[in-house]
C-alpha cells in the first residue's frame, strides 16, 4: 500500500549528493503530467479511459500525484472548509469552457464572466418566461451550468485503474458537486448552517447512488456527516487560507477577461498562466450526468 499524505508539505533529502538525474527531476516536478491546480473530485461515469483500459463506474475519483493518475474509492470522507457557486458553459468541439463566471459564496452578486456578461448568459425563470424557448437568449441560457465548488480535504483508501492499492490522507481538493449530484452538497451544508455547526468542524462521507431516467444509467452523491471535529489546528488555518487565495486568484483572472471582452483594459494584476491552467479539468461541464 501506498501512502500518500498531502497537506502542503514535501519530504525533502538533506542533500542532492548521490539523488539520480531521474529523482531529481521528481523532486522539481519536471515528472508531472497531470491536471495543474487543485485536484478534482467527482463521481467517474466513464466504463474505461482514453486508452481502453476499464474502469470503475460510480465509484468516487480524484487525480493522485505520487499515483501518476486517478484513485477511485466507493466511499471517501470529505472535509469542507468553503463553498463557492459559479456559472459555466462547455463547448464539446473545443474540449473547454467558452464561458466561465467567477466564483461568489452567496447568488447575490453579478457574476461576471469571461465573454464580458453575467452568469454567461442564464436567464431567471422570470426572464426565461418572456423568451421564445426558441430564441437564441434562451438556448444560450439553457446550456449554462451552475456548480458547486466544495473546497476541503479527502482521505480514502482506493485502487487506480490497475488494481494498486493508495491511501490517501487530507488531500486538498475542490468537489465539483452539479447536476445530479448538487442537491447533495446543497442540503448536507444547508443542515449544518441550520445547526450553526461551522463546516471546518464536520467530516462528511460521500457515497453514489445509481439512478436512471429512460434508458440511461447514471450516479448522484450520497452526503451525510461521519464524525465532528473538536478545534482547529494550525494547519487548517492554513488550508483555509490558502483555499481563500485560491479563489482569490481565479477570480481576479476572470474578472480580468471580464473587462477585455468589454472593450476595457485588463491592469493585468492576476493574469497568469499558471491561474489559466487551474482551470483544467478532465471530463467537461457535464461529465456527471452523461445526458
Amino acid at each position: 500500500m501506498t501512502e500518500v499524505a498531502v497537506a502542503g508539505q514535501m519530504d525533502l533529502p538533506a542533500t542532492l549528493d548521490g539523488m539520480s538525474n531521474e529523482d531529481i527531476r521528481k523532486l522539481a516536478g519536471q515528472t508531472y503530467n497531470g491536471p495543474k491546480g487543485l485536484p478534482q473530485l467527482t463521481i467517474n461515469h466513464f466504463a474505461e479511459d482514453e486508452f481502453g483500459v476499464k474502469l470503475p463506474r460510480g465509484e468516487w475519483q480524484v487525480y493522485v500525484e505520487d499515483a501518476e493518475g486517478y484513485v477511485f474509492a466507493e466511499e471517501v470522507q470529505f472535509r469542507p472548509f468553503t463553498r463557492t457557486f459559479h456559472y459555466s458553459v462547455w463547448d464539446n468541439e473545443e474540449g473547454n469552457y467558452s464561458s466561465r463566471s467567477v466564483e461568489q459564496t452567496s447568488f447575490n452578486g453579478p457574476f461576471e464572466d469571461t465573454t464580458g456578461t453575467f452568469k454567461c448568459g442564464r436567464l431567471s425563470a422570470k426572464e426565461l418566461d418572456n423568451l421564445d424557448p426558441n430564441s437564441p437568449e434562451a438556448v444560450v441560457s439553457k446550456n449554462v451550468k451552475c456548480t458547486q465548488l466544495v473546497y476541503g480535504w479527502v482521505s480514502f483508501e482506493g485502487k487506480d485503474a490497475e488494481g494498486n492499492i493508495y491511501s490517501v490522507v487530507d488531500l486538498p481538493c475542490t468537489w465539483r458537486a452539479r447536476g445530479a449530484s448538487y442537491s447533495a452538497a446543497d442540503d448536507v451544508l444547508k443542515e449544518l448552517t441550520k445547526r450553526k455547526a461551522n463546516w471546518q468542524y464536520v467530516v462528511l462521507k460521500l457515497e453514489s447512488v445509481r439512478k436512471k431516467k429512460g434508458g440511461n444509467t447514471f450516479f448522484a452523491a450520497s452526503a451525510v456527516v461521519s464524525t465532528e471535529i473538536d478545534h482547529l489546528g494550525e494547519d487548517d488555518n492554513q488550508i483555509m487560507w490558502d483555499f481563500l487565495k485560491t479563489i482569490e486568484g481565479r477570480n481576479g483572472y476572470i474578472l480580468d477577461k471580464h473587462e477585455e471582452a468589454r472593450g476595457g483594459l485588463s491592469g493585468g494584476e492576476y493574469v497568469d498562466a499558471s491561474l489559466e491552467a487551474q482551470f483544467d479539468e478532465r471530463g467537461g461541464d457535464d461529465d456527471e450526468v452523461p445526458f
